[in-house]
């Protein structure tokens, strides 16, 4: 039976940690607090509704490097995975104990917002850096392509599937 597919947003408890296996595949351990916001409409603010959930999160390879490389504690990251068991016996007490691990497929790093002009930090959440970010001078996407030859014969409106 598979384990469920989730979708986690949080803020790391702590700087990544990165190891390496015997054949020198590169391991990224996080940790991550989820909770719940609620808005306040008397304060017009957003505040925490309940705990914290505290998750452990792996991801492998490449992904998991680079992972490890743009963030630091603080960082508020959005999660895919998997959610799977992981139990093992508390060497100190010698009690079972059961936990949850999220295998990541993917880890976004979410700007934090400055203000009202909505504006990301440079940084990616770092308050000491109050530049805001801006869009690149040139994007590709937005850009006409080049060198394209015109379409030559009649055109056909109806879509090639």
């Amino acid at each position: 039976m598979p384990y469920p597919r989730i979708q986690i947003k949080g803020r790391l408890t702590s700087d990544p940690e990165i190891r390496y296996t015997n054949s020198g595949k590169a391991l990224c351990k996080l940790n991550v607090a989820c909770n719940r916001k609620q808005h306040n409409p008397q304060t017009n603010q957003w505040e925490d509704k309940g705990d914290p959930v505290f998750l452990n999160v792996n991801m492998w390879g490449e992904k998991g490097e680079t992972i490890a490389e743009q963030t630091h504690k603080g960082t508020q990251v959005l999660i895919t995975g998997e959610l799977e068991p992981n139990n093992w016996i508390d060497q100190k007490t010698g009690n079972q104990v059961r936990a949850f691990q999220v295998n990541a497929e993917t880890v976004a790093l979410i700007p934090q917002w400055q203000g009202k002009n909505q504006t990301p930090t440079q940084g990616w959440n770092d308050p000491q850096d109050n530049q805001a970010w801006t869009q690149p001078q040139t994007d590709q996407w937005t850009q006409p392509p080049q060198n394209q030859q015109p379409l030559t014969g009649q055109q056909d409106e109806t879509p090639p599937f």
